[in-house]
């Protein structure tokens, strides 16, 4: 009898035991899910009438390196739709950002950019395509001169930089890598020039030639270096009519994902 009851009692504590285990990962899993709920922004494709470029592949953003995830986003509008672009980059690929460039420039309807913090290098060349560019007075862009890989010790150089090389030391003296990396940054550098005047000639035509020629030598020429950020002040005396603030929708917009 003895043993028939503390092996009742046994099986009681045990029950009891696997009962609060079983309550404790329950409330675990909710904690783990309350956690991630908060990390992420509810987020709503539903009547969506922006398109959000980043760096970012998080929250279903378009990364500025992957036209493939603009064109889907700009495949849901029709060509003369008005278009809402936030754009929050550090720079871009060549390819993908140029790809992102020429299909906005065709656009018929109204671009409106929104840079809520800043747009550098490509970011800036994609902000150019706005028919209005709305910026806070802490935003900034920077020059869109092309950088091209140089070599093992130097990451990167403009290409202003490997055609100026050429005119001071002359063909003759760079190896056969520079002399094809000269052909190549010449190219891309006339490229640039040439797609930033058509942009400024569609959006702004009523820009004089010399404010678009002195739009280009501050954003193009590769005058500065690279890192250098343009503000708002600047950038009205360079002659780019940029409205400030950003409208409160869309730093709401911003905030949203970026705390």
């Amino acid at each position: 009898m003895i043993e028939i009851f503390f092996g009742l009692l046994f099986l009681i504590w045990l029950k009891e035991v696997l009962n609060n285990k079983d309550k404790i990962n329950k409330n675990k899993n909710n904690e783990d899910t309350i956690n991630t709920n908060r990390c992420k922004p509810k987020i709503s494709n539903k009547d969506k009438n922006y398109i959000f470029i980043t760096n970012d592949t998080k929250y279903g953003l378009v990364d500025i390196n992957s036209e493939d995830q603009f064109i889907r986003e700009y495949s849901k509008f029709k060509l003369d739709d008005e278009l809402n672009i936030i754009i929050y980059v550090n720079g871009g690929d060549i390819g993908p950002s140029d790809a992102i460039f020429h299909i906005l420039s065709k656009h018929e309807g109204v671009i409106n950019v929104y840079i809520p913090t800043y747009a550098y290098s490509a970011g800036s060349m994609l902000a150019l395509c706005g028919d209005n560019i709305y910026m806070n007075e802490y935003s900034l862009l920077s020059p869109v001169d092309p950088q091209v890989e140089y070599n093992k010790e130097i990451d990167q150089i403009s290409v202003k930089s490997m055609i100026d090389l050429k005119e001071e030391v002359g063909l003759e003296k760079l190896s056969d890598q520079e002399i094809l990396r000269y052909y190549d940054c010449q190219l891309l550098y006339d490229d640039n020039i040439r797609n930033l005047k058509k942009v400024l000639k569609r959006n702004f035509n009523n820009y004089s030639k010399y404010k678009i020629d002195k739009i280009i030598k501050h954003f193009a020429h590769g005058i500065y270096p690279h890192a250098k950020q343009f503000n708002v002040d600047e950038l009205y005396d360079i002659g780019l009519n940029v409205l400030t603030p950003v409208p409160e929708e869309y730093n709401k917009i911003f905030k949203k994902y970026y705390k």
